[in-house]
């Protein structure tokens, strides 16, 4: 075959040879790119603007474990409180004991939000009501004040001559030789309640009341 000259001999010649080889580099480097695209998508990315929700979980969820550390330990006091059973029953010792006579000590457990005293003595739990103390007219931070004073103190019970009326227990308390009814009536935290039997301390109990009321103490402020 022969041509005009040589360039259009070269071009003829060669010239789809080097476009293919053109062609075929254009590819060759379309195929690294992409792999190159597609190898720097594959490493996952941070959003730092998610971050702070995972914090704000982490917290959430703490809160969440502290408010039910918290409750269980509620629980649990409620629990105790409520396992300390009260017996329905005096021993024979306080049946036989005559009317102001003192018991032997016991132990002061709690006191009730109805301001009755927990006592046991003789291994039993007793609830008893104060004879001749009225809380009607006290505020409620009586039962703190009842508290403070009596839990956990040895105490010494006595009985007047009607040891129990309505389902409920009667009973004078002494801290050591203190009698405690008279004592918080001096405070000016309760006003004396007259019964119809049990009166053997009422003068001891209304004198209490008269020096609340003379230093103007407690409800007897105003």
């Amino acid at each position: 075959m022969y041509y005009d000259n040589k360039s259009t001999f070269y071009i003829k010649q060669y010239g789809p040879r080097v476009l293919v080889i053109m062609i075929s580099i254009l590819l060759v480097a379309s195929g690294i790119y992409i792999y190159l695209a597609s190898t720097l998508n594959i490493k996952p990315q941070v959003n730092v603007a998610e971050e702070p929700t995972e914090v704000q979980e982490v917290a959430s969820n703490e809160s969440e474990q502290i408010v039910e550390t918290n409750s269980l330990q509620n629980e649990t006091e409620a629990d105790t409180e409520s396992e300390l059973e009260i017996s329905t029953t005096i021993s024979k010792k306080l049946a036989d004991l005559k009317p102001l006579d003192k018991s032997d000590i016991g132990t002061v457990k709690s006191v009730t939000d109805n301001n009755t005293v927990i006592v046991n003595i003789d291994n039993k739990n007793l609830e008893i009501n104060l004879i001749g103390v009225d809380f009607s007219r006290s505020n409620a931070d009586v039962v703190n004040t009842l508290r403070s004073d009596l839990e956990g103190k040895e105490v010494k019970l006595a009985f007047d001559k009607m040891k129990v009326k309505d389902m409920k227990l009667y009973g004078y308390i002494y801290i050591g030789e203190t009698l405690y009814n008279a004592s918080i009536l001096e405070k000016g935290q309760a006003i004396v309640k007259i019964e119809s039997t049990n009166t053997s301390l009422i003068d001891t109990l209304i004198s209490a009341q008269t020096k609340a009321k003379l230093n103007k103490t407690g409800i007897w402020a105003n």
